[in-house]
């Protein structure tokens, strides 16, 4: 997996005095859900765990009524992340993957099948 963190610059005011030194922020990527080829939702979120926020965000939002209705989840063909996911600790039930692409850096998109 890539970077979730990257180094940028920052002012720091602190008792009217003004610095400015090297800090570390989070990154944020936009993630597409789409259920069954259609566009579901766009959710911004750390790189890294696609499918298992794919999965909780169906389940949270009453799409699916349980985490065990999934029966399918993949990176879109062509339209892949930019990083590779690492293992989830909590994987979806008999997930299948399609091995990753290269795509644009500035999006990802995850498709699931109830």
């Amino acid at each position: 997996m890539g970077r979730v963190t990257e180094r940028r610059k920052v002012i720091r005011i602190r008792d009217g005095a003004i610095s400015s030194r090297p800090d570390s922020l989070v990154t944020e990527e936009p993630l597409e859900i789409r259920l069954n080829g259609r566009p579901l939702a766009i959710t911004m979120r750390t790189p890294g765990d696609d499918f298992a926020l794919a999965a909780g965000f169906l389940v949270s939002e009453g799409v699916l009524a349980q985490h065990s209705d999934l029966h399918n989840i993949v990176y879109c063909a062509n339209d892949t992340p930019p990083r590779s996911s690492p293992p989830s600790p909590h994987p979806p039930p008999s997930p299948s993957t399609s091995p990753p692409k290269p795509t644009s850096p500035s999006s990802a998109h995850s498709a699931a099948t109830p």
